[in-house]
């Protein structure tokens, strides 16, 4: 065998790879026109229910095969420590949004029309990174509670998109314990008229740990709703970073918007530091934020003193009462 046959015969698999992975970054980056990509998926999801209807195969449709139960699980793509998925939830109930291994993972999920849906993803990683990017389109008159608990990990990177149709209800509900280092970005998006998302963060931070937190709501359409609520606790020299921004553009008459930062302080080595923003482009909205650091209240601490609790107890049933608050 020549020299130029070997050399063609080692390089022909890696010019394979080199196709395969030239498609993958064309269909990542045909990923990111959302919106044409949810119509691809809502069509193939009412040619599957048209084939298995009793009407057009005269027999009863399959049972699903998921824990999902009505579902279209549309694409998968596995590559060493990358995930990816595409999801369409035609059915209302509770799911959990798993995830299956990798520290890379990156989700896509349509809740159809007048579902209402209960999703939650619960995160203890023993990776020293992990980045998950989940986007969830609600259509019209659906209503989403999604729950996310991060419980442990070295350092975690959650990127978190809302996209709320017409009527569309979303209600958010986020707990952080135990991460060395966490970075949150939460974009609600309000495209429909009448929409409505509410956020519920929690975060507890000791020793060193760096909490930070960034979230943006959108609204561009009229009589949309939105409220966002955080309470940090931090002791030791946990350092926490909330950076919030309300944006109402010139067609987001009637809307309303707020939001409130609360920084409990455990030690006096602690840190927080917050950065609300309004940026209204148009008139007849109700828009407010607030920011508040403090510490533990000496007088609660006595009165559970008085009770024979000790010091450090009642701390932490001070510090669970405050982040306990969620309903």
């Amino acid at each position: 065998m020549s020299r130029e046959d070997r050399t063609k015969k080692v390089a022909r698999p890696f010019s394979k790879e080199k196709s395969r992975f030239r498609g993958e970054l064309w269909r990542f980056g045909e990923r990111d026109a959302f919106e044409v990509q949810w119509q691809k998926l809502l069509e193939r999801e009412e040619g599957r229910r048209e084939k298995s209807s009793p009407a057009s195969a005269g027999t009863a449709p399959e049972e699903p095969s998921s824990s999902w139960g009505s579902y279209a699980h549309f694409d998968q793509y596995t590559s060493g420590a990358w995930r990816e998925r595409e999801l369409l939830i035609s059915q209302s109930g509770s799911r959990e949004l798993s995830l299956d291994g990798g520290q890379i993972h990156k989700d896509m999920v349509v809740v159809a029309e007048d579902v209402d849906l209960s999703l939650q993803r619960r995160i203890r990683s023993d990776h020293s990174f992990l980045a998950q990017r989940l986007r969830i389109d609600l259509c019209r008159g659906s209503r989403l509670k999604f729950i996310l608990q991060l419980e442990s990990g070295r350092a975690i990177l959650s990127a978190l998109r809302f996209v709320l149709a017409e009527g569309a209800l979303l209600e958010i509900i986020l707990s952080q314990r135990e991460l060395e280092m966490s970075r949150l970005e939460l974009d609600l998006q309000l495209q429909g008229e009448g929409s409505s998302a509410a956020a519920f963060l929690t975060c507890f931070g000791h020793g060193g740990q760096h909490l930070d937190c960034r979230v943006r709501q959108y609204h561009q359409a009229g009589s949309t709703e939105s409220r966002l609520r955080l309470k940090t606790a931090l002791e030791g020299r946990a350092y926490s970073v909330f950076g919030g921004r309300i944006v109402m553009e010139e067609s987001a008459m009637n809307g309303r918007a707020s939001q409130k930062a609360e920084h409990l302080m455990l030690s006096p080595e602690a840190l927080a530091h917050s950065m609300p923003e309004l940026d209204i482009r148009t008139d007849e909205v109700s828009c407010s934020h607030g920011a508040t650091v403090a510490p533990l209240d000496e007088a609660a601490l006595f009165y559970l003193g008085t009770r024979g609790i000790r010091r450090a107890a009642a701390k932490q049933v001070l510090r669970e009462a405050f982040l306990g608050w969620i309903s």
